[in-house]
């Protein structure tokens, strides 16, 4: 999705500052759970979610979902993403499996292995005063809809099949 938020965050992001509080890997490999509880602490209301082969019982990445006229909208280093967008991201990851999403509190009630997504959280928010600095107030507003063409030829609105609540995401 190309949203202005997107760009922003990432300049924020992949900054030095805000590197230092990764001592090694990155905000998809390593940082995800540190950046999804900073988004958490500066758009409150939303939900942290497990992403991964869930199925296999490996949470692979955490993510903030948020929802903006009832489409749910997911935050991480990417920026605002869809569910099927994130899902597509992280099929170049983990090739060949079945992804899957859901609540980070529903997975921990159902025994799936979470620790590696509480990695440095300490510091959320830290990182989320440093991304305010960088890019302003952020809320539900900053990241919702209304700053997304869904009226263009690559943002049809696509149904998901098993579900009553519109997502969107390039044409089919």
């Amino acid at each position: 999705m190309e949203h202005p938020f997107n760009q922003d965050l990432q300049e924020a992001l992949d900054s030095q500052t805000a590197y230092d509080f990764l001592p090694n890997g990155t905000w998809v490999a390593g940082g995800c759970g540190l950046l999804a509880h900073a988004l958490q602490t500066l758009i409150p209301g939303g939900t942290l979610v497990v992403v991964g082969r869930l199925d296999r019982g490996i949470a692979d990445h955490l993510a903030y979902r948020v929802t903006d006229q009832g489409v749910p909208l997911y935050l991480d280093y990417n920026g605002v993403q869809t569910e099927p967008e994130l899902l597509a991201y992280w099929a170049t990851e983990c090739p060949g499996v079945p992804l899957s999403i859901k609540p980070l509190s529903e997975a921990e009630s159902e025994g799936l292995d979470t620790d590696n997504l509480y990695w440095l959280i300490e510091d959320a928010a830290a990182l989320a005063r440093h991304i305010r600095n960088e890019i302003g107030p952020c809320d539900l507003e900053r990241v919702g809809l209304q700053w997304v063409d869904l009226e263009g030829d690559d943002a049809d609105p696509i149904w998901a099949d098993q579900s009553d609540t519109p997502t969107y995401g390039p044409s089919m």
